[in-house]
């Protein structure tokens, strides 16, 4: 094929149209950083503050365009107002729309919460709140403080009207919500003089009037808050926990023989000793031997006296625990069958499996904890287990804990950064019913590492201070376990044996003194107890004394 310069010239213009317009339909280039910026709001229309409002279109203008799904769940008026109000969106601008008829002298807030976002995805930082008044006069009252939760915050702020608003406020939707920021961070602008009651909630509940059995909050430790006119109140923080629920009995399960288990909905350890068990067969109640299941907390077994036959028909019931007027574990009834199949697996050591690691103390010895997956009998022959150094056999002192559970606490402590063979005799430990071990010799490697090291923290904290006061030690990594001392009449407190790590010290006022921080509920009404926490993080290193001389409290109660 003979290509003419005519066809030439015309195929070179088209191919540079269309590489022009395969360009021109590139929107974005891929990569570059990503928008981690929040939104603001640039500007409102009137602006923030105004006085004098006879309602109508209110426009805000923020610095990026919003993502409209973002919008209409994230925007209130407080107070509420009868009707719902009218909201425009388009691009980077909302339009809201205020009747006409607004109440004289009342300053009105346009609340904006996290929920809205931009068009990346990105929240706002902090909840916004925009005030206008109908009258002369501007409300300037202000409560500012800190939540301190691992999750995002919401909140809620009633005005105390009358007697019924000091018991039932919770019970109706807040006057007031705003969000907190990331840290914690909150702000109430444009309040009124009055009396006030506040609370922190978890974010899902915002906006929401409380159901103290299923939600998530904290309150503060003023019992009221009182805002004169202009007045800005600093410093009303709070805690919030996950509140313990109220536990309930789920199931049981028959295991063999004389054994069972029961399945609640949460961690018993703490009741274990106040549950009371009853078996029910036929007509007859029958009172079991109960063990908490140290594997799993939320499990507590049960053993009767004899074997029961095949197919009995159980009835298991257990009353219902109360701390004050709070139900901590639900009463409870369950059914199951005794079956007359007997579990023929063999015997296993659930732990420690082999490579099983132990942490030794210089100044303490740390037990070796042994759980079968079947009950045993309390005799063990002197032969049964053997703790072994190489071939040198260590002296230990075995002691069992629960039919379940058998613990060993070598005489002399643990070598630092050896191996050590855990050997279990098939023949010398009986389980009461089924196979033993598959294998006539049970041998499980565990090692130990570098003996853990543990200093001590000493302080004392200048007065004035509300007493008595609880100081806690509270490690970054795991809260659970947290160390405290109660603090002495010459204001010095001393923590001893803890772990090296990094920690944040609270303070706090014990009133009901259970050496427990208390968040205050609402039926019947407790504000919670006054806390700080100390702005610096606490080092402790191995072997040192940390002290800490003039701890100044600030915003008592």
């Amino acid at each position: 094929m003979i290509l003419t310069k005519e066809y030439t010239i015309k195929h070179f213009i088209l191919s540079g149209i269309l590489f022009i317009y395969s360009c021109a339909a590139i929107q974005t280039p891929p990569g570059g950083p990503k928008d981690i910026i929040p939104p603001e709001l640039v500007h409102a229309v009137p602006t923030n503050g105004s006085i004098y409002f006879k309602g109508g279109r209110v426009e805000l203008v923020f610095s990026e365009y919003l993502q409209e799904n973002s919008v209409h769940n994230a925007i209130r008026i407080q107070p509420s107002l009868p009707e719902p109000l009218e909201i425009e969106y388009k691009g980077r601008t909302l339009w809201v729309d205020f009747p006409d008829s607004l109440a004289e002298n009342q300053t009105y807030i346009i609340s904006i919460n996290r929920d809205l976002r931009d068009e990346h995805g990105v929240q706002l930082g902090q909840g916004l709140q925009i005030a206008y008044a109908t009258g002369s006069e501007i409300d300037r009252g202000e409560i500012n403080g800190k939540v301190y939760y691992d999750k995002p915050v919401a909140l809620h702020l009633w005005m105390v009207n009358s007697e019924s608003d000091l018991t039932q406020f919770y019970k109706t939707s807040p006057d007031y919500v705003t969000d907190a920021d990331n840290e914690g961070n909150y702000s109430f602008y444009h309040l009124s003089s009055g009396s006030y009651r506040l609370m922190g909630v978890d974010r899902s509940s915002a906006g929401l009037s409380l159901d103290p059995e299923r939600m998530i909050y904290g309150l503060s430790w003023k019992n009221i808050v009182q805002l004169d006119s202009n007045q800005v109140r600093d410093g009303i923080n709070m805690r919030i926990a996950e509140r313990p629920r109220i536990i309930k009995l789920i199931r049981g399960e028959w295991l063999d023989r004389n054994w069972g288990k029961l399945f609640f909905s949460d961690n018993i350890s703490k009741y274990e000793k106040l549950l009371s068990v009853h078996v029910i067969k036929d007509s007859s109640i029958l009172i079991p031997t109960t063990f908490l299941d140290m594997l799993d907390k939320e499990v507590l077994h049960f053993t009767l006296p004899d074997s029961l036959p095949g197919d009995s028909r159980l009835t298991i019931t257990i009353p219902a625990i109360s701390q004050g007027e709070r139900t901590l574990i639900d009463s409870g009834r369950v059914t199951v069958r005794a079956s007359s199949e007997s579990d023929t697996s063999y015997l296993d050591i659930i732990n420690p499996k082999n490579g099983f690691e132990i942490k030794p103390e210089e100044d303490r010895i740390v037990p070796l904890d042994i759980f079968f997956s079947r009950i045993m009998k309390d005799s063990i022959n002197e032969d049964a287990i053997h703790l072994l150094s190489d071939t040198i056999a260590i002296s230990f002192f075995p002691q069992w804990l629960s039919p379940l559970h058998l613990q060993i606490v070598p005489k002399e402590n643990w070598i630092p950064r050896s191996k050590f063979s855990l050997v279990i005799m098939r023949d010398r430990i009986s389980p009461f019913f089924g196979r033993s071990l598959q294998d006539s010799i049970k041998t499980i490697q565990i090692s130990t590492t570098n003996f853990i090291g543990f200093g001590n923290l000493i302080g004392r904290i200048e007065k004035p201070y509300p007493q008595p006061l609880v100081a806690e030690l509270v490690p970054f990594e795991n809260e659970q376990s947290k160390q405290w001392t109660v603090v002495n009449s010459n204001s010095e407190f001393e923590i001893s044996h803890v772990s090296e790590g990094k920690y944040s010290l609270l303070i706090f006022n014990d009133l009901d003194g259970i050496r427990n921080y208390s968040y205050g509920q609402v039926d019947p009404f407790r504000p919670a107890e006054w806390f700080q926490f100390l702005p610096d993080t606490i080092t402790i290193r191995n072997n040192w004394d940390m002290e800490i001389t003039d701890i100044r409290l600030e915003q008592l109660p």
